[in-house]
């Protein structure tokens, strides 16, 4: 059982590895780079708001804290 898994897992490739090669060279599908900016875009984005949010966030206190006079919303 434990080597059929390992032999089965030894097929498999990454999906932005998977090429179908022709007869004369080329390959058919998106080029390797395209592929990896698809994949990887919505990563970045997500990391670059993360990122912000945790550098920021003590402007956003302060910016918050001058524009109610540092009274919460709920006080009179």
């Amino acid at each position: 059982m434990f080597l059929r898994i390992l032999k089965a897992g030894g097929k498999e490739q990454a999906t932005t590895a998977r090429r179908v090669l022709n007869p004369s060279g080329h390959h058919f599908g998106e080029s390797w780079a395209k592929s990896e900016t698809k994949r990887l875009t919505p990563t970045i984005m997500l990391y670059g708001v993360f990122l912000s949010s945790v550098v920021a966030w003590p402007y956003w206190v302060r910016e918050y804290e001058s524009i109610t006079h540092g009274r919460p919303n709920w006080a009179p």
